[in-house]
């Protein structure tokens, strides 16, 4: 079962997702940034703007919690970006 909350690792950066493992440094991440009021309702990380979490899992609790229409932007990924993804919104 997943958390919604993490402790630190050891005082430690932890370089990957919390929720599910996904490594930071492996072929299928990519670096999306969404708004920090946002962030807070999603953090994984008992620290405020702490914690990370790849794509599909910050997807996944922004569904679980019912938000919608989030602005947000990709700055790497594991595909070529079309210069439009800088105005995206997660719908």
């Amino acid at each position: 079962m997943r958390k919604w909350k993490y402790p630190e690792f050891d005082g430690t950066l932890q370089h990957a997702c919390y929720d599910c493992g996904l490594e930071y440094s492996c072929d299928a991440w990519a670096d999306v940034n969404l708004p920090d009021d946002i962030w807070e309702l999603i953090n994984p990380s008992v620290n405020k703007g702490g914690g990370l979490l790849c794509f599909n899992c910050i997807t996944r609790r922004l569904s679980f919690i019912g938000i919608k229409n989030v602005k947000i932007k990709i700055y790497s990924a594991p595909y070529p970006l079309p210069a439009e993804t800088e105005d995206a919104c997660y719908n």
